[in-house]
């Protein structure tokens, strides 16, 4: 035979103020680094440019200068049309953008109101 059910008042499983602290610390020190070793000094005199845009770009994409890792080369670049997919990472040089005067809003490349 069961009990009654007990509803309790708070919140299941809310993680503490400290372990938030922790991870939010943890997180920075994380970002510190990645962004401290990801372009070092002088870095773009060992690249050979040459490997990089040797090809001509698709018909759908634009050679955009210093868009490489770094900002070291020239890269095509995919020109998203309206309704295509589209994401921003901080820190990784993008292979796709939105076509002009779309933004990638939300996942999607949209018009700006």
């Amino acid at each position: 035979m069961n009990g009654p059910e007990v509803h309790s008042a708070l919140p299941p499983c809310l993680p503490s103020a400290f372990m938030m602290k922790i991870q939010l610390a943890a997180l920075s020190l994380c970002l510190s680094v990645v962004s401290a070793i990801v372009c070092p000094p002088n870095y773009c005199n060992s690249v050979d440019c040459s490997t990089i845009t040797n090809e001509p770009c698709a018909e759908n994409a634009l050679l955009v200068p210093r868009s490489s890792f770094c900002g070291c080369c020239s890269t095509c670049i995919t020109q998203l049309n309206k309704g295509d997919h589209c994401l921003n990472l901080l820190g990784v040089p993008a292979t796709a953008v939105c076509r002009d005067p779309l933004r990638c809003i939300d996942g999607t490349c949209k018009e700006t109101h």
